[in-house]
């Protein structure tokens, strides 16, 4: 079938004939006729159209059907935060205690897996607890993913005259398919008698181990990069500098106005939290008075309007100004936690914790992201 960029050049032409009233019976048929494929050649294109953006809706690039793709991405993806942390800590440590309680022992030795439990975002102004919980996490089936990037963006639209070609513009689109990285750690021998009491096994043992692997997750998010880690943010390609400036201040709203003027929405300013603090106690010039009344909103924790995230993942000395809704996490959506006796600890009465989780990076658009750096010297991997 031909398109109606194709069938309108002749329409046009045979229209123009018959309005005149030069036309033969033969030329108002196949006007009828061009007529009729212009038509089914506009309904097919909308039904085209239509089917791509469901897949762009599902993050999957046009061709690529997600119906036979179990790991379709979710576009609705909740956060993973210290309160789910805590909440599959929990989860984690009834399922021992219900392992122990049929083996009749202090700890069961296996496997225990708790999907990781996403919350909804930070509410009622509560500033988010780290960088990670500020991005979405979309839970794939497997371990492997796909999602679109956007790798040009020229836009040419502008007014064109009757029957004059239209502009192109250029949105570079490219189906990135990723794999999750295992992100792991095991504990330190842990005496079995101290693990009589099973239930304290979700503050002492889940939640840390748990919280390491956060913490991990996090730094990886950032500087990862991408060689046998996480393809952290920081590192790719595509991802915007400011290293000048007067002040640190000065330089995150260069930043916001960078996104601001190429169409993004700066929605996170991401800060290690001695550079927050040097922010919040810093003076204006003569009068020595804190700038807290200026671009400093020390309660809801924004700056210049825009929330401000404090992770200590994050190298002292530099933050990332971003559009969170260019970047989220892929992750198989369960932690588990082993439970075993590796060399010499069964005759010692000890056990060993390892926790596990499948995560990796999911960036749309590298250019929704700015790296400041907040003093004179470069920033460090």
């Amino acid at each position: 079938m031909r398109t109606t960029q194709q069938i309108l050049p002749e329409l046009r032409s045979l229209y123009a004939v018959v309005k005149a009233g030069n036309a033969t019976e033969a030329q108002v048929n196949k006007l009828r006729e061009l007529t009729t494929e212009a038509q089914s050649a506009k309904a097919a294109e909308a039904t085209e159209g239509d089917r791509i953006l469901t897949a762009l809706a599902k993050g999957a690039a046009p061709g690529f059907d997600a119906s036979d793709h179990q790991s379709a991405y979710q576009p609705e993806a909740k956060r993973l935060t210290r309160v789910g942390l805590a909440r599959t800590a929990r989860t984690l440590a009834e399922n021992l205690k219900h392992g122990a309680q049929e083996q009749k022992a202090a700890v069961s030795m296996g496997q225990y897996t708790a999907p990781i439990q996403l919350t909804e975002p930070a509410t009622m102004g509560a500033p988010p607890q780290g960088f990670v919980e500020a991005l979405g996490t979309n839970v794939f089936d497997d371990k492997f993913f796909s999602f679109l990037r956007q790798t040009t963006r020229e836009l040419n639209a502008g007014v064109v005259p009757e029957g004059q070609l239209k502009p192109t513009s250029k949105i570079g689109l490219t189906r990135v398919q990723g794999e999750t990285q295992v992100l792991a750690h095991i504990s330190e021998p842990v005496p079995e008698q101290l693990l009589a009491d099973v239930s304290s096994v979700s503050t002492v043992i889940g939640y840390e181990l748990l919280y390491g692997l956060y913490s991990a997750l996090e730094r990886q998010v950032l500087y990862g990069t991408g060689t046998d880690e996480l393809h952290g943010v920081l590192t790719q390609e595509g991802v915007q500098l400011i290293t000048t400036g007067a002040r640190p201040v000065d330089r995150i709203r260069a930043a916001l106005t960078r996104l601001q003027m190429q169409g993004y929405t700066g929605g996170i300013v991401a800060l290690n939290p001695a550079d927050w603090e040097a922010i919040e106690v810093s003076t204006s010039n003569g009068s020595g008075e804190y700038v807290l009344g200026g671009p400093v909103d020390s309660a809801a924790q924004k700056l210049w309007g825009t929330q401000v995230v404090l992770t200590t993942s994050i190298n002292v000395g530099e933050a990332v100004v971003l559009d969170p809704s260019q970047l989220g996490i892929a992750s198989t959506g369960g932690i588990n936690l082993h439970v075993g006796q590796p060399g010499d600890t069964f005759n010692r009465n000890q056990v060993v914790f390892r926790c596990e989780g499948r995560f990796e990076t999911m960036l749309k658009q590298p250019a929704a992201v700015v790296r400041v750096t907040l003093g004179d010297a470069a920033p460090a991997a």
